[in-house]
């Protein structure tokens, strides 16, 4: 199957979405159900107006494992930020290896060779996954990103285009006769939905996803400049304790670093420790007094501001932002201090949770720093203990 979407507008470049439809792999879809195996999908969705971009939210991503894989593969434009669960394919790149989807070798295979031998003929072994795209742009071809697996129930989750077009690729494979779609109450299956949005930002947003303590970044946040916007941001990520499902727990500290900063005139850029404006000032940044290095947030949650007049156009703003937590609350008080989502260890304790002995481990007020525990009869030693 191959479709392409695309949207004219009638000149209103407001805030407000424009619905514009839902993909399915199949329907209905059914409980205790799956889609077909082999398929192969391609969507194009493409925004023909330059002040708005498109937005695609995942609603459910619940596919089928066996020797291969089943894979979404997406196309948001170039250096779009890889979320949680999600991976950067690379097979445009290597020769043979293996990844999520399972392994491959491409030593005897012509690039874009298979992009007739799609559904039954299409072998993932020898095959790139990206062969027979709707993109005819190859200055893209590394920056798809790719899905795997269950989505474990953290969606939906919402992408937003770089560019003013994006790709959506959908596979799977013939499965052997043991390959099970999982619980009979569960939907394997994918459903997303499209909209038109626009491209700048447009009062509050709220940043709000579960990360693991695997992942190391989050999603960027990538800001288009117009005249006299006033925008803000609250960024409140989440985690879950082990094994737990439900629960959700706070970080310890928000890191931010400005990976481009250009804006002009009396544009002004402002960083709140907390849940608004109201809360203490971290940071403030002009066209002149730029940000220099990382900015660190003492507490859970970090809240930006940014206004702009009507001066000179600018290019603009791009922050990455990522979460930090002290393991096990640094093991408490008496091995160590958490501080900025890092645990300062005390004497005796080393680790990321300050967990771990450390050279002579003894009370603190046997300690000596220069030569390990004073033994109580007056020896020291670092090495050996003399009793």
């Amino acid at each position: 199957a191959r479709s392409e979407m695309q949207a004219v507008y009638d000149g209103d470049e407001g805030s407000r979405p424009v619905v514009a439809g839902v993909m399915v792999d199949r329907s209905p879809q059914q409980d205790g159900t799956t889609y077909e195996s082999p398929t192969d999908c391609h969507w194009k969705i493409s925004t023909l107006s330059a002040n708005k971009v498109v937005q695609l939210d995942i609603e459910l991503l619940h596919l089928d494992q066996d020797m291969y894989n089943d894979v979404l593969l997406i196309n948001l434009g170039a250096d779009v930020p890889v979320p949680q669960g999600w991976a950067l394919y690379t097979r445009n790149n290597d020769i043979t290896g293996q990844d999520y989807v399972g392994t491959f070798d491409y030593t005897t295979t012509v690039p874009g060779a298979c992009t007739s031998q799609q559904g039954n003929a299409f072998d993932p072994m020898s095959c790139s996954l990206t062969d027979g795209t709707l993109m005819n742009d190859r200055s893209r071809d590394r920056s798809w990103i790719y899905f795997t697996g269950s989505d474990d129930g953290n969606y939906p989750i919402t992408f937003l285009s770089m560019a003013p077009d994006i790709y959506i690729i959908f596979r799977s494979f013939s499965k052997s006769s043991s390959s099970s779609p999982g619980d009979s109450s569960d939907v394997s299956g994918l459903r997303m939905s499209y909209s038109f949005v626009s491209a700048y930002c447009d009062g509050l947003t709220v940043v709000a996803p579960r990360l693991d303590a695997s992942d190391t970044s989050s999603l960027s946040t990538e800001l288009q400049i117009k005249d006299n916007m006033n925008c803000s941001w609250l960024i409140q990520p989440y985690r879950t304790p082990d094994g737990s499902t439900t629960s959700r727990v706070s970080f310890d500290s928000i890191w931010l670093d400005f990976r481009s900063f250009d804006i002009h005139g009396a544009s002004i850029v402002s960083i709140y420790d907390g849940m608004s404006s109201q809360a203490p000032l971290l940071a403030q940044f002009i066209e002149s007094n730029g940000p220099q290095d990382t900015i660190k947030a003492p507490h859970s949650a970090v809240y930006i501001t940014y206004f702009t007049d009507d001066g000179p156009p600018s290019v603009g703003i791009t922050i990455g932002w990522k979460a930090s937590y002290c393991p096990n609350a640094c093991s408490g008080r008496t091995h160590g201090t958490c501080i900025l989502g890092m645990c300062d260890c005390n004497k005796g304790w080393a680790g990321a949770a300050c967990n771990i002995p450390e050279g002579w481990l003894c009370a603190a007020a046997h300690y000596n720093a220069g030569d390990g525990c004073d033994c109580g009869c007056g020896l020291y030693g670092a090495s050996v203990l003399h009793v």
